[in-house]
């Protein structure tokens, strides 16, 4: 693995006028630079379309406007421009529009891979809630992030599934 690889953050959109700017402005913000952020306009009719063009000032930053064909498409289209102009040792981190990364959590997951470079899978996602029931923002948890696929799976209750938003970063020719 080389010590810097690039990291693809793909961000299907659609609709999300209110969420984008938090969304795309935490990626942008990020502690680990090496990224090229992907934009996917799954056919928005509000104003996500011109607040992505917002972004494109920043050379890590590409807009790919389609048809809406539904989540699965835009991260489909996504992974079309990372597969064009990756290499093996890139990887790729799906973020859904209404949603944000800590400012660090790229670099983080980097690090872990660097540090555990056996590892298929590295979850770090985690929601703190207070005593209300409300998810607590900004906070997080230091969790063991990397497993081996092994290990992973031992952990697999036998009636296991996930969501499309339940996700991690992935190597880009695993």
């Amino acid at each position: 693995m080389k010590s810097n690889p690039r990291v693809y953050v793909i961000i299907p959109i659609y609709n999300v006028e209110p969420y984008l700017r938090e969304c795309v402005d935490s990626v942008i913000n990020q502690t680990y630079t090496n990224l090229k952020i992907i934009l996917v306009n799954d056919g928005s009719t509000d104003g996500s379309e011109a607040i992505a063009k917002e972004y494109l000032y920043d050379p890590r930053v590409i807009l790919i406007s389609k048809e809406n064909g539904g989540l699965s498409s835009a991260r489909n289209e996504g992974l079309k421009h990372a597969y064009s102009e990756g290499d093996e040792s890139d990887y790729i981190l799906f973020l859904d529009s209404d949603d944000y990364l800590e400012l660090c959590y790229v670099e983080k997951m980097m690090q872990s891979f660097i540090k555990h470079p056996d590892s298929v899978l590295s979850f770090g996602g985690c929601s703190v809630f207070d005593e209300n029931g409300l998810i607590k923002k900004g906070e997080t948890r230091d969790e063991n992030l990397s497993y081996s696929g092994i290990d992973y799976l031992a952990q697999v209750p036998n009636h296991y599934f996930t969501f499309s938003w339940g996700g991690g970063i992935i190597e880009l020719y695993a």
